[in-house]
């Protein structure tokens, strides 16, 4: 059996012995703990025990804080309830003392309205017055204002009076000489007994009334001022007037016409003086023309109008002529045919106008003053239609050819030609209704100008000019078809027309012939005019129907427009 080895512990030579048993305290052991642990442990031990004693003084604080918390919320609660009740007084309180200040606030509102009122009230009656008070002193200074301008006026009155009287005494002291020297001018002037000293005598009258008793800026300024049948009439105590007194009045151009032109020479047998007040696009208004003689006025003649148209001429309407409507209510209107020459490009100036008609273009025209409007040649359906005024003045004014011209205007405007040819011309001709149908483009188109038509129908022997012929005749009164002729040639065919004619205040029947040919074969036969020429035969031999049956058919067109 082995021997039992028991190893006896071995001390460690680093750690003390631990001291012999002694009478320490808990607090001692836990101080050496403490320093054999070191400071950290101290640190953390110190750290405990302060939690432990917070901890155990919050739990008390915190018991305290909700009893106190408790008792708070009793006291608030106790407190919430009184401060309804006071709340609840206070509102009572409010409404009762809002029920007496809105009737205090109705009270002192309707006072202050009453206040208002009268205070408005107050304002308005001085407002009135001071109105009624501001009228009157308005009145007054009218009044005054008036009284101190009559009191000028009669100054001024009294001025000149006492200048006139001045002047007119000078004038006197003059007059009695020019007087004295004219009577014995006229003795010496009758001692010779000749015509010369006649005409000698006749200038020194005029002079001396001219001199004394007209003058002639102030009459012209008048009629300047408002042309009138009276102040035109006035105008005729110019005549006698020298050319030298109405030239320097067209230099000075005071009246502030439009334009003073001289035509002729001075001391020639022919000139004259024109002035023009105004015009328009078209027309010249209110002219006055000074015929001279001897260097002297010799008429003067007043036209308040001058228009110059351009329409159709009364025998061929494709060509045109021109119209001028001259006059005035004084010496009347007159409306005949004007001279070409005087227009230019279908613009025209009174001054050419006046030279050709007047002095056929023979005198020079200058102006004097001021600037002669350049005008346009009107057309006579488009015044005529916008201004009644002038279409009366030119009917009543024109001459038989104008007259022929304006019936004929107003015909074209209703013209048919299928109303004026009977249904039954050619009848018994296989191209009856080829035929009535070419007589009536042919009329058509020579009065609408159709010029597609004209030169699809115009045949060999019919000239472009009797277009135009055949239109003027178609638009005279009394147009009719009287008369077939085919008996000549089955291919042409002879209509006659006739119409009514006046020259010279006598009314005549005139008669015109037109040729028709067929030209071509069935499908493509179509109808040419090819003659145009007056026909004065009685005698009506119509084949298969007589004129009586024509005339019966016949619808002719109204005689006055």
């Amino acid at each position: 059996m082995a021997k039992q080895h028991t190893d006896a512990p071995q001390s460690d030579p680093h750690i003390s012995p631990s001291p012999a048993p002694t009478g320490r305290t808990q607090w001692d052991v836990l101080g050496d703990v403490i320093q054999r642990l070191g400071p950290g442990v101290l640190i953390l031990v110190g750290a405990l025990f302060a939690l432990f004693m917070f901890l155990n003084t919050y739990g008390e604080w915190a018991d305290s804080a909700h009893q106190k918390t408790e008792s708070a919320y009793v006291s608030a609660g106790e407190i919430n309830d009184r401060a309804v009740t006071t709340i609840n007084k206070a509102l009572d309180a409010f409404e009762r003392l809002q029920a007496i200040s809105d009737n205090e606030s109705r009270k002192a509102t309707a006072a202050v309205t009453s206040q208002r009122e009268a205070e408005t009230a107050r304002i308005a009656a001085e407002t009135q017055l001071a109105n009624t008070l501001q009228r009157e002193r308005d009145q007054l200074d009218a009044i005054r204002i008036n009284h101190e301008a009559k009191m000028r006026e009669i100054q001024a009155r009294s001025a000149k009076f006492e200048d006139d009287l001045r002047t007119r005494t000078a004038k006197a002291g003059t007059l009695r000489e020019d007087i004295a020297k004219l009577i014995e001018d006229i003795r010496t002037q009758t001692a010779r007994n000749d015509t010369a000293a006649l005409e000698t005598i006749i200038l020194q009258v005029d002079d001396f009334r001219t001199k004394h008793l007209v003058d002639a800026n102030q009459l012209i300024t008048a009629f300047a001022q408002n042309p009138s049948a009276e102040t035109a009439k006035a105008l005729s105590d110019l005549e006698g007037v020298s050319a030298d007194s109405l030239l320097k009045i067209a230099r000075a151009n005071s009246q502030n016409f439009q334009a003073w032109t001289r035509f002729g020479e001075p001391k020639s047998d022919d000139w004259a003086f024109v002035a023009t007040l105004s015009s328009d696009p078209f027309s010249v208004r209110n002219i006055l023309v000074f015929t001279l003689d001897q260097n002297r006025i010799y008429t003067v003649e007043w036209f308040d109008r001058i228009l110059i148209f351009s329409t159709p001429s009364p025998t061929n309407w494709d060509v045109t002529q021109y119209l001028a409507l001259v006059g005035s209510p004084t010496g009347g209107y007159a409306a005949a045919p004007a001279d070409e020459r005087a227009i230019t490009d279908g613009t025209w100036t009174l001054a050419d106008v006046v030279n050709y008609e007047e002095f056929d273009g023979s005198v020079r025209a200058k102006t004097i003053s001021g600037q002669a409007p350049t005008l346009q040649v009107a057309d006579i359906n488009l015044v005529t239609k916008k201004n009644s005024d002038i279409a009366t003045l030119l009917r009543d004014a024109a001459d038989e050819d104008t007259r022929l011209v304006l019936d004929g205007l107003q015909r074209a405007k209703t013209f048919s030609p299928a109303k004026l040819i009977p249904p039954s011309l050619g009848s018994g001709r296989s191209d009856a209704a080829s035929l009535r149908k070419a007589v009536v483009a042919a009329l058509d188109a020579a009065v609408r100008r159709d010029e597609s038509t004209r030169t699809a129908m115009t045949g060999v022997g019919f000239a472009r000019e009797d277009w135009g012929r055949l239109a003027a005749a178609a638009l005279r009164d009394g147009f009719r078809l009287v008369k077939l002729d085919d008996t000549r040639s089955p291919n042409t065919v002879h209509i006659v027309f006739q119409y009514q004619d006046t020259q010279w205040g006598r009314t005549t029947t005139q008669r015109i012939r037109l040729a028709l040919t067929l030209k071509g074969t069935t499908p493509d036969a179509h109808w040419l005019a090819t003659a145009l020429t007056e026909h004065d035969s009685p005698e009506f031999d119509i084949r298969q129907q007589s004129s009586h049956d024509l005339e019966q058919h016949a619808m002719p067109q109204s005689a006055a427009p």
